[in-house]
């Protein structure tokens, strides 16, 4: 396994402050990755716990962000935007609480042009108990824009792994973007995969 790189790298880091930054990877708003394994992130975290994760912008990476082994942890605020291959990936992350999360254009890289490969979101089947809320998906072309790769959408904005046992992952209202009447279209339901519980206000 190719270890991943975090332009914020964190490995064993607990009662922190990550706030108000905004981090890039230089991987370029070009449809592809630096690296066939997106080993490029804006933060890599592995075991950051009780810390606070507050109003920062993951950008510009083959994943935004990748974290691993982290429990406690409260999140706001947060944008996941413009990376080529997937906004966040979590494995193996619990207790966490996401509050008005963002994610945006998070799966430009194609197998051709019309089929994208990426999710915004994924939860691996062992991450539970996190709670999100009031989490928007969106796929946004800037003004005056011409990059083509901008306000594609992703394959799905979430892909969740966890079952819906005691231990479930929960979304509370979350917003899609433009397709909020068919949101199930939205979020994977292909085996492995399993839609996670929906509560809507």
């Amino acid at each position: 396994m190719v270890q991943k790189i975090g332009t914020l790298h964190i490995i064993n880091m607990g009662d922190s402050y990550i706030i108000n930054n905004e981090i890039g990877s230089n991987s370029g708003y070009t449809g592809s990755l630096k690296n066939p394994s997106r080993y490029a992130t804006t933060m890599y975290a592995n075991t950051l716990s009780t810390s606070v994760i507050n109003g920062n912008i993951f950008e510009n990476a083959d994943i935004g962000v990748y974290w691993i082994n982290s429990v406690y942890n409260a999140c706001s605020g947060n944008r996941y935007e413009y990376n080529n291959g997937g906004g966040l990936s979590m494995n193996n992350v619990s207790l966490c609480t996401f509050t008005g999360e963002r994610f945006t254009n998070n799966a430009m890289v194609r197998t051709n042009p019309s089929i994208p490969i990426y999710d915004d979101l994924t939860i691996n089947a062992y991450c539970g108990d996190n709670t999100f809320v009031a989490t928007v998906f969106a796929n946004i072309i800037p003004a005056n824009n011409t990059n083509p790769y901008f306000g594609l959408a992703p394959r799905y904005h979430i892909s969740n792994f966890r079952v819906n046992d005691a231990y479930l992952n929960r979304f509370l209202a979350p917003y899609f973007y433009l397709d909020q009447i068919h949101y199930l279209n939205c979020i994977n339901q292909v085996l492995p995969a399993i839609p996670p519980k929906i509560f809507d206000m």
